[in-house]
């Protein structure tokens, strides 16, 4: 079973997660990232997704890395100015 969001919502996370390669990893300005969505569904329609910086690979060939933060993709499909410093790869998403 899902969660539920707005449409506007949902097809800016479906444009940020196009973003990411064949391994499930963004790679933007050298530096590799893995974005996921809460599982938690909020009743104004808003997206919250946690992002993890990529540091290394590990023993076994998969990539590991450390949480450095979230964003909330508004329902207007927005996101907040605050985030695009943040997470300079969200400045590649065409709104």
């Amino acid at each position: 079973m899902g969660y539920s969001c707005t449409v506007e919502a949902d097809q800016t996370m479906e444009k940020i997660f196009a973003m990411h390669n064949d391994k499930g990893l963004l790679v933007y300005d050298g530096e590799k990232y893995f974005c996921e969505p809460s599982n938690k569904e909020y009743k104004d329609g808003r997206i919250v997704v946690s992002v993890h910086k990529i540091c290394g690979v590990a023993f076994d060939g998969r990539p590991w890395g450390r949480h450095v933060g979230s964003f909330t993709i508004k329902p207007d499909g927005s996101i907040a100015k605050r985030a695009l410093s943040k997470f300079p790869f969200l400045k590649a998403v065409r709104f």
